[in-house]
């Protein structure tokens, strides 16, 4: 990568030189000498996109051009084809250097002249190129019908501008144009122009420097060297910098974008564009523009924080590092297996912030020193350890000043556990013992039914579970209240502990405690644990099931009674809502019942509800032939409570009718009707 011309110069000089090294042409540099481009003294335009000579795939192009207009500002861009005008488009009025596009879409391939005009207080001189459209790649470009294609105008001169002589042109960079209006002589290293194609585009130079921006102050510290720079949109090409961090391009004017790339660093911004990526670059001919672009690398930035003294004002905290990785860990051995990515890792405490892992389960935060807190969130995956931290959750860990912190946090999954133990052998120990899995939940029992189904019950996060007898572990349920053990086959027990709640109950050994499970070789054992709080009961609604009076006597139906009643979700987060289903068969009357209301509903039908608080249980009741009646319920816990969304509307009747409405049939039909009865 070539060096640009030293500041120091005089700006007339260095601008000179370097537009000259741009463009592979050296002249004197003197006032009255120029480069041959296209220069008029009223409005001019630029056709940046398409290039003259360029093959286009038949269909929708952008048609881009810039303009600008001395003493005057360009009040629009017209583009023209084939002599005639497509559009006029308005440019910012404030703007010195104007820009439009035009979304053009020829309807048959050919051979087309495009043109950009500068509108100010005249019209200027048309930028032009000439392009090929084709149907197919290689299927050329016949003439089209009714238009002749304009000559590419000859470049104007400014007055005063001396001709250049082979003996002034010198090569000094290697050159780079797409218009190849330059040959390179292979014997002396001259050039000479292209007396078959003159120079329409005007040609600019984009250069600037990479450095570090370690404390991200978007000043920088010092200059990158092995960056890859590219440079796309207004042409391509890359390049790599040097022990200065220098760049530097020669490209036709136009809209450029830059990209960078450097192991393990990354881009954060770029002045002038801020953090817009890839950075962008308005490269104006005969001119140049600068650019310093900004990375940054987490390593060298903990080594930076390392090198510098503490603070000394007392209003500033010191500044940490906490970082780590997320890993599975799904034989619980607290080694853990592989990374995990898409964990959200959120910091609090000593300070607020949060983040995703990548794939390699790793993440981090600067901080000011103090004790924080890390929790660890990814769907059907439970926080059951750290190191060092153990099972305490949220994770703590100390943060000294101008120094990093360290932690791996371990999560479960039960089911790619159970997925990993299919894959593997049983583990025999030296003494024979195989393996078996112990699985359960740990729910809230509000009367002590022995289950946790009824209104307003719950599964229990935060619960101690250990295991005890035929193995040891320990583990705390999730948002589920789930846990689950690998453990050598044979009479295990259970203990429960979550503060200011008791153990109630086990299914399906009762209230015996510690809880009893026996556990198989290969085998998934069950077991599903019941605490008690008595606040919690009292804080209940009061709730007694609505009961059916006065059920008329119906005709026997044939067929057994076919009673079905779901729900698409049994657990949501807060602020959600779900779908019920149900579909009953072979009864006399189907009522759903919910939120203190009551409703008769067709056979087969569904219903969305959002519950709130906690959670809220669902009703059908369903008038068997017989008169009596049978009720399916279910329980929709919600995770996270929040403001739920207006219930849906109230449907009519909100009471069971005593007697049967005139329009129902005396017959009745094998199904209940999929519409109720007009």
């Amino acid at each position: 990568m070539k060096s640009r011309c030293t500041l120091k110069m005089g700006h007339a000089l260095c601008l000179c030189a370097l537009l000259v090294a741009g463009l592979g042409l050296l002249s004197a540099c003197t006032p009255n000498s120029a480069l041959p481009v296209a220069m008029t003294s009223g409005p001019r335009a630029w056709l940046d996109q398409p290039p003259d000579g360029f093959t286009l795939p038949l269909g929708r192009f952008t048609l881009k051009a810039h303009a600008n207009a001395e003493g005057e500002r360009v009040r629009a861009i017209r583009f023209n084809v084939n002599g005639m005008a497509l559009s006029e488009i308005p440019t910012d009025p404030a703007a010195s250097l104007a820009y439009a596009e035009f979304e053009w879409n020829p309807s048959i391939p050919g051979r087309y002249v495009l043109q950009a005009v500068a509108l100010a207080g005249a019209a200027g001189e048309p930028a032009n190129a000439t392009v090929c459209v084709e149907a197919a790649p290689g299927s050329g470009c016949p003439e089209v019908a009714g238009a002749t294609p304009q000559a590419t105008a000859p470049p104007v001169v400014s007055p005063g501008a001396s001709p250049l002589s082979e003996k002034e042109i010198v090569l000094t960079t290697e050159m780079r144009t797409k218009q190849d209006v330059l040959t390179k002589e292979a014997a002396s290293g001259g050039v000479t122009v292209s007396p078959e194609k003159p120079l329409v585009t005007e040609i600019g130079v984009v250069f600037g420097t990479v450095k570090s921006d370690l404390n991200e102050d978007g000043a920088g510290e010092d200059p990158l060297a092995g960056v890859t720079v590219a440079v796309s949109g207004c042409d391509t090409g890359q390049g790599v910098t040097g022990a200065d961090g220098t760049f530097g391009f020669k490209v036709p004017a136009g809209t450029c974008y830059l990209t960078v790339s450097l192991p393990e660093w990354d881009f954060i911004g770029a002045a002038p564009g801020g953090s817009v990526y890839p950075a962008v670059a308005v490269v104006r001919g005969n001119a140049e523009t600068q650019l310093t672009i900004l990375m940054y690398n987490k390593k060298a930035a903990i080594d930076l924080l390392q090198k510098q003294p503490s603070p000394t004002v007392p209003q500033v905290s010191q500044v940490g590092v906490v970082y780590g990785t997320v890993k599975s860990d799904l034989n619980e051995d607290g080694v853990g297996e592989d990374p995990l990515a898409g964990v959200t890792v959120a910091v609090s405490g000593c300070d607020a912030g949060q983040g995703v892992t990548g794939a390699d389960g790793a993440f981090g935060f600067k901080v000011p020193a103090g004790t924080c807190y890390l929790t660890v969130s990814k769907p059907e995956w439970d926080f059951i350890g750290a190191t060092p931290g153990g099972s305490v959750y949220p994770v703590a860990s100390t943060v000294v000043g101008n120094a990093e912190t360290q932690l791996t946090i371990f999560m479960y999954n039960k089911k790619a556990a159970l997925d990993l133990l299919k894959k593997q052998p049983p583990p025999v120990t030296p003494q024979g013992e195989q393996i078996g899995e112990l699985v359960g939940t740990v729910a809230f029992d509000s009367n002590g039914n022995g289950n946790a189904t009824d209104r307003g019950e719950y599964p229990l996060a935060g619960v101690q579970v250990t295991l005890g007898q035929c193995g040891t572990g320990q583990m705390v349920t999730g948002a589920d209240g789930s846990f689950g053990f690998k453990s050598p086959a044979g009479n295990c027990q259970l203990q429960v502990y979550l503060p200011g709640w008791d153990f109630a109950g086990a299914a399906p050994s009762g209230a015996v405690y510690p809880v009893p499970a026996l556990v198989r070789t290969q085998t998934v054992t069950r077991v599903n644990i019941f605490m008690f709080n008595k606040k919690a009961a009292i804080d209940l609604t009061p709730y007694a099931p609505p009961k059916v009076t006065d059920t008329p006597t119906i005709p026997p139906k044939q067929g057994s009674p076919d009673i079905n009643f779901w729900a698409d979700a049994t657990q949501i987060d807060g602020g959600q809502c779900t779908q019920l289903h149900w579909n009953v068969n072979n009864v006399s009357a189907v009522y759903l019942n919910y939120g203190g209301k009551q409703s008769g509903v067709v056979g087969q039908g569904s219903q969305q509800v959002c519950p709130q608080g906690n959670g809220e249980a669902y009703q059908l009741i369903v008038i068997l032939t017989d008169g009596t009646q049978k009720v399916a319920e279910i329980w929709i816990g919600v995770t996270n409570p929040k403001e739920a969304p207006p219930p849906p509307p109230s449907l009519e009747p909100k009471e069971i009718p005593k007697e049967i409405p005139k329009e129902v049939p005396t017959e009745i039909p094998k199904e209940i009707p999929k519409e109720v009865p007009k």
